[in-house]
């Protein structure tokens, strides 16, 4: 078992802090690996008290990197360490001791990265492994749950020369028996926004163009995706709903698009495919040459979720299989407040979609359009003071706005995705309303419920249909 510096500058150590009068007593009980910046990937049941679901005092854990020896019970002061608190915990909602046991920490202060403290590249694909692993290991010569196995020889993309590749978790140590590890690459899921973070903004389209609504090239916008439904047993495919593609596998939309509202079930994915490449609502023999069709492997809905109250109306669907890149099929990189910026109102934005006209006419081709962002309080005048939910944002003028069919569309700002098309009024008339994007990025992995096919409904329907259609009268669901 190595235990030197050269295996120990990505292994964080979680203390609890002893109540002594100078509060500065502190035991270690939990091992974590450094995966970015600010966020540590770790064991779920080392937060909980005796494995259960009541967690621990957070405000009395500490997370110390550069830590080289557990057995000084008081806080040190060293040019290696540096102390961090909690600031989220984002857990498995499927955990039940010893399986799903995995969490994702994020800290307070993003870590200094040097020769003591680094991060560790983790596997993300799921696949078995022939290499040699190393347990981590602190001072006291014990394997210490939370904590990483490291291994070389993997073949994975992930792995690092030097260090290697973190593919489990410690969860489990009997001394007579093997250790139990939770496979990283099984929640793979979790490097979504890593990989789309690599993905440049694309150029902004209004400034070179004032739109009042037109036809739409592919190339345009190769990130933008049509959902089709089954209609008399696969002989007619119709376009209902649009999404964004945020990496080759992944796609953002309106939950709404794929949940019943008179039962709040998840509607049937076996009935549904995900179109790329396509300018086209319908099926033709030229557009079925061109068109990239894939099945829906696993639909996420963001756990909040609430179609009564118009909140995080927001989903992630992962195709069967990987599309393929093309100058038609491309991922957009999702809106960060840390590195994009900052939105203003009246600023200029792209809206797309497969949905009707004002005129509520049908369209044949893909249309996008130039629309202005509104202030959330002048949104709300529109809707008679109707509270608008911080996950959503509103944009659209007079003429330019989205309307049915778009909904999981996208709203694209400065060539990122800002937004999800929601819900509106009267098309045309009043401004769209949008989920923003920048509320889910920070745990986009992590904050969902999945649903697969087969499945069974995740939600039970939170409201009474009846009652909010006589009360929003005008309001639509695009």
């Amino acid at each position: 078992m190595q235990n030197n510096m050269f295996f120990t500058f990505y292994v964080l150590v979680f203390f609890y802090q002893l109540y002594d009068e100078r509060k500065t007593l502190y035991r270690a009980f939990c091992a974590g690996s450094i995966i970015t910046k600010e966020r540590v990937l770790t064991s779920t049941h080392c937060f909980l008290t005796n494995r259960k679901r009541r967690k621990r005092n957070f405000n009395l854990i500490k997370i110390a990197g550069g830590i080289l020896n557990t057995l000084t019970p008081y806080q040190p002061i060293h040019v290696t360490q540096q102390w961090r608190t909690i600031e989220h915990l984002y857990s498995q909602r499927f955990y039940r001791f010893p399986a799903y046991n995995l969490a994702i920490v994020k800290v307070n202060k993003e870590w200094v990265f040097n020769e003591y403290v680094n991060k560790i590249p983790y596997t993300k694909w799921n696949q078995d492994f022939d290499g040699v692993c190393y347990g981590t290991t602190v001072k006291t010569t014990k394997e210490i749950e939370g904590g990483g196995l490291i291994c070389f020889g993997t073949n994975d993309p992930a792995e690092d020369v030097l260090v290697g590749v973190l593919v489990g978790v410690t969860s489990l140590i009997n001394v007579d028996l093997p250790t139990l590890h939770n496979r990283v690459g099984l929640h793979y899921k979790w490097s979504v926004l890593e990989e789309n973070k690599q993905y440049e903004a694309y150029v902004d389209i209004c400034p070179i163009r004032i739109l009042g609504g037109t036809n739409a090239k592919i190339t345009d916008i190769p990130y933008q995706v049509a959902l089709r439904k089954k209609y008399l047993a696969g002989y007619i495919w119709s376009t209902f709903c649009g999404g964004s593609l945020i990496t080759m596998k992944y796609v953002v939309t309106a939950a709404h698009c794929l949940i019943n509202h008179t039962n709040g079930k998840v509607k049937k994915l076996n009935n549904v495919r995900v179109v790329a490449g396509t300018s086209r609502t319908t099926v033709s023999l030229i557009s079925w040459f061109e068109e990239h069709w894939r099945r829906i492997r696993r639909f996420y809905k963001h756990k909040y979720y609430n179609w009564t109250y118009l909140e995080h109306d927001f989903g992630v669907i992962e195709v069967n299989y990987a599309f393929i890149a093309s100058n038609k099929i491309k991922p957009i990189r999702l809106h960060d407040l840390k590195t994009d910026k900052v939105l203003e109102d009246g600023q200029q934005c792209v809206i797309s979609g497969f949905g009707l006209k004002e005129d509520d006419k049908a369209v044949v081709s893909l249309q996008m359009v130039c629309v202005p962002l509104v202030s959330s309080s002048l949104c709300e005048e529109y809707y008679d003071e109707m509270y608008l939910h911080p996950s959503s944002l509103c944009a659209g003028s007079t003429g330019k706005d989205s309307c049915e069919g778009d909904s999981g569309g996208p709203l694209v700002c400065s060539g990122v995705l800002v937004g999800v098309v929601s819900w509106g009024g009267v098309c045309g008339v009043h401004p769209g309303v949008y989920t923003k994007i920048s509320e889910y990025t920070g745990g986009i992995e992590v904050t969902f419920e999945k649903s697969s096919v087969p499945r069974r409904a995740m939600n039970k329907f939170l409201g009474i249909v009846t009652i909010m259609l006589l009360f929003f009268e005008n309001i639509r669901f695009l």
